[in-house]
Parts: C-alpha cells; sequence; structure tokens
C-alpha cells in the first residue's frame, strides 16, 4: 500500500484530502505544518510527500528545501491557492525550480489527485 505524507495547515481541507486517499487505498499520515511534517517524513519516511506551499512555522519552500537536504529523490507534490499576497501560479513556479514531481492548484479535483499520485508512484 502506498504511503502518503499529507502536509497541509487547512484542518477541513487535510481532513477531506486524508479521506480521499485513505478511501482509494493509501496509507496516509498527516501534518499541520512543514517543520512537523518534517519530522514525520524523518521518523516515517513516506512514498510521496503532498505539501501545501503557505503554512505556519515552515512553509513550502523550507520544507522542499530540507527534505531535499536530507533525501535528494523524495517524491514531492506541491500544492497551493495562493496566500500572503501570492498568486498560486508563482508559489507553485517556485515549488517546480525547487524540484518537486508535480504540482497541484487549489481547488483540484478527486481524480486530479488520483491521477497525480498514480503517475508519481508508477
Amino acid at each position: 500500500m502506498p504511503s502518503v505524507l499529507l502536509i497541509e495547515d487547512d484542518l477541513e481541507y487535510c481532513k477531506l484530502i486524508s479521506r480521499i486517499l485513505t478511501d482509494h487505498g493509501y496509507e496516509v499520515q498527516t501534518a499541520n505544518d512543514g517543520d512537523k511534517g518534517l519530522q514525520v517524513y524523518r521518523n516515517h519516511p513516506a512514498d510521496v510527500i503532498l505539501t501545501d506551499m503557505i503554512m505556519p512555522e515552515m512553509d513550502g519552500v523550507a520544507l522542499i528545501r530540507a527534505l531535499k537536504h536530507d533525501d535528494p529523490k523524495p517524491r514531492i507534490i506541491a500544492m497551493s491557492g495562493g496566500g500572503r499576497h501570492l498568486h498560486a501560479r508563482f508559489n507553485l513556479e517556485i515549488a517546480e525550480t525547487l524540484g518537486v514531481h508535480a504540482c497541484l492548484t487549489k481547488p483540484f479535483s478527486k481524480d486530479e489527485l488520483l491521477f497525480t499520485l498514480q503517475d508519481i508512484i508508477h
């Protein structure tokens, strides 16, 4: 069963994505900011990391850099709906320059999420 570490500070969005993934056979761990997500990954590496870009404590940019420092090849999907006066596309372009495998603009559909995960895992 593939595992996903979901790092998302919006509790309701986190619950929704987690439920979708669990219902489709993924083992899901969650964290509500980049700092906690990094700790979870270091203790229990996941097959794929699905992370928001704008979060408290440690944002997606710092998280992706830290993950790549620990392990140069984690499979990462960045997601953003914008925030902090930045457009989602800008946040995701930064994530792409950091070497993520895919980007999702919020809100995204269940099918987009599942297709992106399948594409990265296989």
